[in-house]
């Protein structure tokens, strides 16, 4: 993980360098970039959670969701080109996480016989279909970036 002789090398001298830097290959990668991008996966599903299913479900106790399966899979192809080092798993993962914590309150009830409780194996569904969708869009970054 933190090896203190390549740190020495590109000028990690102090304690606070230390806990501050990551170094990876020879680079250095503040530890903030990488939670600001993890953040920002969760920002995006949370987002789309809200915004398509939790909202409408208010209103619409039979809602189905449909517009949620609409942008989550292409964010996940998006977020693959443009961020190709995240684990796949990760990523769908954390896109899918905030509905996965919020589905209990925020998921469609239905007539109220329990079966929105189905919700949650459909999420984690979603997440690998997420990470699959990930996993294309790195793919096609990787290659775009190669031509």
């Amino acid at each position: 993980m933190f090896d203190r002789v390549r740190a020495a090398a590109v000028g990690c001298n102090t304690i606070y360098d230390a806990l501050q830097l990551q170094v990876i290959e020879g680079t250095v990668m503040a530890f903030r970039e990488r939670n600001l991008k993890y953040l920002i996966y969760v920002s995006v599903g949370t987002i789309e959670w809200v915004g398509l299913m939790a909202l409408e479900a208010r209103h619409n106790p039979n809602f189905n969701g449909f517009y949620y399966e609409l942008a989550v899979f292409p964010s996940a192809l998006v977020l693959g080109i443009v961020d190709r080092k995240t684990s796949h798993l990760l990523a769908g993962f954390l896109l899918i996480a905030p509905a996965l914590c919020l589905a209990l309150w925020t998921a469609p009830q239905g007539d109220g016989n329990g079966f929105f409780l189905l919700w949650f194996p459909i999420l984690g569904i979603y997440a690998v279909v997420a990470c699959v969708c990930h996993w294309i869009g790195a793919t096609i970054g990787n290659a775009a970036r190669a031509k």
